[in-house]
């Protein structure tokens, strides 16, 4: 600013268009030399530019620290002086769902991708108690169970994760991932020297009154993927995965996007999510398979599973038929809403 006034003086212009014309033209060597071309550069020369830039910035990054600190001092003493909470800007479930509603109003995105945002923003609103498969229906084994035994449940049930107890259910010692068993299974002869305790992952124990969204960030900070449900009195109440809570997500968000929808959704490559109202016909069609229902009156296969139980079936109860297993899902009012059908592949 000093020069461009004793620029104006020396050529003699006035000083007030000398500045605004300083501005205008300072503003634009800083916008192409210190913002648009280092970022081309940037840009088409990614690895090059970043292998250069990165001693510098690491040597830069090493000076500063101490004003860095120095910063973070003050702001720190800042929030405590004022009483600033730092939880406040945690983002919560109805600021999730406002941003959808504000984005869906504002651009073009569609429904489903709205209804996903809710979705996922109500995630801190479901219960571990809506998503557990309940303790009567959990496959669990005494630690004491036999190798042949061992292996003929893990066989009959397809579980990807079997809670290993001692005398009895509220005496969980741990998890077994059948993987690893299976992996011993092709690998050894004989099972002269297999331990069941060997293969036992330390139990992670969740409270029954969790949400799921805390559930989920132990399994990302844990790595452990499957979790034993307890109530106050640390007794079992049931076994939560992260596959539950995924197959949970999935049918809220097909209930959302097609309420009156009867589908068929492939959860992997041997698992289907199937609505209780989708035509056995249908399934048949898809597994190319028969259900031989010619002698009885069934229509849907959440009535083909209800004939299978004989009865009033639970959530995430087993019943296999043939080289099927079929799992219900959700219930409500005495209906089978969504199921999953798993093909046991020989």
């Amino acid at each position: 600013a000093f020069l461009a006034l004793r620029l104006a003086d020396i050529l003699g212009y006035n000083h007030i268009l000398s500045i605004l014309i300083e501005i205008v033209v300072v503003t634009l060597i800083i916008l192409i030399v210190g913002e648009i071309t280092p970022k081309l550069i940037a840009k088409r020369y990614a690895l090059n530019f970043a292998t250069v830039a990165v001693i510098p910035m690491y040597v830069l990054m090493w000076l500063l620290y101490p004003v860095t600190k120095l910063f973070e001092y003050l702001r720190t003493s800042i929030q405590k002086k004022f009483q600033v909470d730092k939880k406040g800007s945690t983002i919560k479930t109805t600021d999730i769902e406002q941003l959808a509603d504000v984005v869906s109003t504002r651009t073009n995105i569609d429904e489903p991708s709205k209804n996903l945002f809710q979705i996922i923003g109500g995630l801190s609103d479901i219960s571990v108690k809506d998503v557990l498969i309940p303790r009567m229906n959990i496959t669990a084994l005494d630690i004491a169970t036999s190798f042949e035994k061992l292996f003929e449940e893990i066989n009959r049930t397809q579980y990807s994760y079997i809670p290993i107890y001692e005398d009895n259910m509220d005496n969980i010692l741990g998890i077994i991932r059948t993987k690893d068993l299976l992996v011993y299974l092709t690998t050894q002869k004989s099972s002269k020297d297999f331990r069941l305790s060997d293969y036992i992952d330390k139990p992670l124990f969740v409270p029954e009154t969790n949400k799921v969204v805390e559930v989920i960030k132990q399994f990302q900070s844990t790595r452990i993927h499957c979790a034993i449900v307890v109530d106050e009195h640390g007794g079992t109440v049931g076994i939560i995965t992260l596959r539950d809570i995924i197959t949970h997500l999935i049918s809220d968000y097909k209930t959302i996007l097609q309420p009156d929808s009867k589908s068929i959704t492939e959860l992997n490559d041997t698992t289907l999510l199937v609505s209780g109202a989708v035509p056995v016909e249908e399934v048949e069609r898809k597994l190319n398979i028969s259900l031989d229902i010619e002698d009885v009156d069934i229509s849907t296969i959440g009535g083909f599973v209800f004939h299978l139980a004989g009865r009033i079936p639970d959530k995430g109860e087993k019943f296999k038929y043939k080289n099927l297993i079929f799992e219900p899902v959700y219930i409500k009012q005495n209906r089978i809403d969504e199921l999953t059908i798993t093909l046991i592949k020989n």
